[in-house]
This record gives structure tokens, sequence and C-alpha cells, in this order.
């Protein structure tokens, strides 16, 4: 069984065809958020396989059977299913004070920095979109040092991750790169501004990720490096802060930035590890994962059931439909199911191994 890792969560978005005809077999399928192909064996023992990028397409029949459903089955039908995917707009300082240890004997925060955020993106790079505006990118010579605008290089749009992992490694081996001197914050939240208009282009939820390890040197005005971020945030994208090591000095108003910004207080991960899982959990929680469409919709909805596994029961078991409560519920036109209080809340916490919707025969007990 292949699993989506969030950030330590580990949550399988898949679907399941049952097919109940003569032969008493069951069409099974995984699907992850990585792009990987997913494969299903019918009730008559041929096998199909196709890529989706976390959406499935699998017919229930034997081979060179196209059709959606199987007349020897108890109506099987193909099913996708994904959920609604996050985006995040990475900014990140690359002032000169980025070259020091992030600790004692460790690499220049920034390449700790650039470390933590692939590995906090890669499990989920199917699922989250990244963009990011790097700070300063033009020397002036002094603490003003100027910003590209998104969209311009080296800044990277808002693009499908594993596109953007891609061009931000990219970014720190070019030719030519290096750190520059001056921090002008304000210039860099700005530009992410303007890279999350309304309306959106983007499906789902939207974030900022501010990646700093010091105060800002040109325009140091509280109010005017807040306004971008009030800005955001009356459009519903948090921000989130960042200090690395020596941002100490900064704290105050980093911790203005993340109120401004819908997050309470600023994050200081004391090691690399830390600060891999915070981008993670960032990254993650634009996730809805409690919200899963189901493309095309089932054509009996009472027909559709949830199992799930879970430490205390690897072998599964069902999560009955509800409208209120604990539970799941699907929509009037089939098209969205939702999970429901403590179903929702553990699924987002990776209580579940497994999370699965089967349409059809409900599945024997185990």
């Amino acid at each position: 069984m292949r699993t989506l890792l969030l950030s330590g969560m580990a949550i399988s978005l898949g679907a399941i065809m049952a097919a109940c005809g003569s032969g008493g077999g069951v069409a099974t399928s995984q699907t992850t958020g990585t792009g990987g192909a997913s494969t299903s064996s019918g009730h008559g023992g041929g096998t199909s396989s196709g890529e989706g990028g976390g959406d499935l397409g699998i017919d229930a029949g034997p081979i060179g059977d196209s059709s959606v459903n199987d007349s020897d089955a108890c109506g099987s039908v193909m099913l996708k299913t994904h959920t609604k995917p996050g985006n995040i707009v990475v900014v990140f300082d690359q002032s000169d004070s980025m070259k020091q240890p992030f600790q004692a004997g460790s690499p220049p925060k920034w390449q700790v920095a650039e470390d933590a955020l692939v590995a906090a993106l890669t499990p989920i790079q199917g699922i989250v979109s990244g963009g990011a505006v790097f700070f300063p990118t033009m020397a002036t010579g002094n603490g003003c040092s100027g910003v590209d605008p998104i969209g311009t290089p080296p800044q990277i749009p808002i693009q499908a991750g594993p596109a953007f992992i891609t061009a931000f490694q990219g970014h720190f081996t070019a030719p030519g790169w290096s750190l520059i001197l001056g921090t002008p914050l304000k210039l860099g939240l700005q530009e992410a501004d303007k890279a999350l208009p309304d309306p959106s282009p983007l499906m789902g939820a939207r974030a900022v990720v501010l990646i700093t390890d010091g105060a800002p040197t040109c325009d140091t005005v509280a109010a005017n490096i807040l306004a971008p971020v009030q800005a955001m945030f009356s459009r519903g994208i948090k921000t989130y802060a960042i200090g690395l090591p020596g941002s100490a000095a900064a704290s105050a108003l980093l911790d203005k930035i993340a109120m401004a910004g819908g997050t309470m207080n600023y994050l200081t991960p004391a090691d690399p590890m830390a600060l891999q899982m915070a981008i993670g959990q960032i990254a993650s929680s634009t996730i809805d994962q409690c919200t899963i469409t189901l493309d095309p919709p089932p054509a009996d909805k009472s027909k559709v059931h949830l199992i799930v596994t879970d430490a205390m029961n690897p072998k599964g078991y069902e999560i009955m439909e509800t409208q209120m409560g604990d539970g799941w519920s699907i929509s009037a036109d089939g098209m969205t199911a939702t999970l429901l209080g403590a179903v929702c809340e553990k699924a987002k916490a990776g209580g579940y191994s497994t999370l699965d919707f089967i349409y059809g025969c409900p599945p024997p007990p185990m």
C-alpha cells in the first residue's frame, strides 16, 4: 500500500472499485499525490494502469473492456478521487548574513533552509503548488538593495510542486548566484502580495511563508512592512514568519508580521529538522484533507462506502455515512465527499493509514 506522507502524517486518499459479479472479485486501485502510476486488477484477471498525479480512471472489467459500467458487476464504475490542493509562496531571505552557519559546524543558513524546504515539500509535491520571492536580488551597494518583480527571473511564479522544487533548487546553482548585502523585507512581501491576486486562478487555499534571519535594512517602518501582509490576509491568505538563527533582534517585528497574517506568533526552529517540520506543517495546512472530489460522481450514492485502516485496525473497517456528527457525507450531486467531526480531525492528524472510497458492494467482514 502506497501512502502519502504529510510532514509526519500518513494519509492515503485512493479509490477502490468493487465488482461483485459471478467471479466475486474486487478491483482495487491506489493513488498518491506524487504523480505515480496507478494500477488495478479486475475480476476478470486483467490489469490496467495510468498516470494522473492523484486522479484515477480504472475499469473493473476484463482487458479490452473500456465501458464505464460492467454488466456483470453490481454497479461498479470508474472513480477518480482527489483532494483540493494547497498553494504557498516562499519569501526567502538571501541577504549576506545567510552565509553564516545555522549551527556550529553546520552548513550556511541559506543551504539549511533550502534543504529543509525541499525535504518538506517533496512528499506532498503532487498536491501542493509553490512559488518563491527571493530578496534581495539586485545589489545597489547599500542597505536598500532591490527585489525583482514576481514573474521576472530569478523569482518563481506559482507552479506545480515538482516543477517548483526543480526551479527552487536550480536557483541556488545558477551561474552568478550569490548572497547580496541588504534585507529589503518590505519589497519582498509586496511581491508576494502581487503573486497572489484576486480573483485567484488557483484552486485551494493560499499561504505565504517568510524565511529570514534578521531585521530589515531598508524601510524599517513597521506599518509599511505590514501593509502587504494585511492586504493578503484580507483576501484570506495567511502569512507565516520563520526566524532563523540571528533573527532574535527582529522578534517583535516578526511577531507583528505573524499576527497581521493571522498566524499569531513567529516560529523559531531550533535545528534543521524542526525547520523542515515547520515548513511541512504549514504546507500541509493549505491542503483540504477533508473534502474529497469524486469525478465523475457515482451512479448511485447509496453504494458508496468509506473504508479506513489505522494502527489498531490494520485490516480495515467501514465508517458510516451521516449528515452530522462524526462520519462522512456526500453532496447532492455525488461529486464531493466530506469527512465530518472526529473523522476529519483524525484524518488531518494522520490517524488513518489508508482512507478509501469503495463503490458497489460493501467489502466482506475481515
